[in-house]
């Protein structure tokens, strides 16, 4: 069953029990779902739940998962799924707004390390923000290891993507944002911060 693995460029990976897990859980999209042969335990959970959605699931062996992961760790699945949707940073403020609440967003300029936007993503889900803007250069996209780092927050995280994130903090000013940076050197903690109304905090 192994000669058929589909390696193809327009699909991206999802791999890990966790991350896997919590895009069953959230009802991503799953093409195709890629298991050890011989699974147990929590991989055979996971397999029993993905048929039940009418995914696909194949039974492959652990060189043929090894061949296949973008990340160091597969855990014994992989779970092909569509591109990611980058969700839309200007229907999330018409939500807000609708909504009757404040955003609060998280603007990442220059983090191309995929372990640490994963990171990040696990933070802004806990905290509960609106949204997370990279910008289409300078920055890792989302890829295996960013979704394995995140531990499944990606699934719940609107991520988005634009073409210039100065002219995105320029447009969230005129929108009536408090654009806050973050410093090392910075002389005020960031407990002490004012945080009500509408908020972006730039990192990087």
């Amino acid at each position: 069953m192994d000669q058929d693995v589909d390696k193809t460029l327009e699909l991206t990976q999802i791999e890990g029990r966790n991350p896997v897990a919590e895009a069953l859980t959230s009802g991503r999209p799953i093409n195709r779902l890629l298991v050890a042969e011989h699974a147990r335990g929590q991989l055979a959970a996971l397999a029993a739940q993905a048929r039940e959605r009418g995914i696909v699931v194949d039974q492959v062996s652990r060189a043929t998962l090894d061949g296949l992961a973008q990340t160091r760790a597969h855990q014994g699945i992989i779970a092909q799924v569509a591109p990611y949707d980058y969700a839309d940073l200007n229907e999330i403020l018409r939500t807000c707004d609708r909504e009757g609440r404040p955003p609060f967003l998280l603007l990442l300029d220059h983090i191309q390390d995929a372990n640490n936007l994963g990171s990040i993503l696990r933070i802004a889900d806990g905290a509960g923000l609106d949204a997370v803007v990279i910008p289409k250069r300078r920055s890792v996209a989302l890829n295996a290891a960013v979704a394995k780092a995140s531990a499944g927050a990606v699934e719940y995280v609107s991520l988005c993507r634009v073409n210039n994130l100065t002219q995105t903090i320029l447009m969230l000013k005129e929108e009536g944002f408090w654009i806050f940076g973050t410093a090392a050197d910075s002389g005020s903690h960031f407990k002490e911060a004012d945080y009500e109304g509408k908020i972006a905090l730039v990192i990087g």
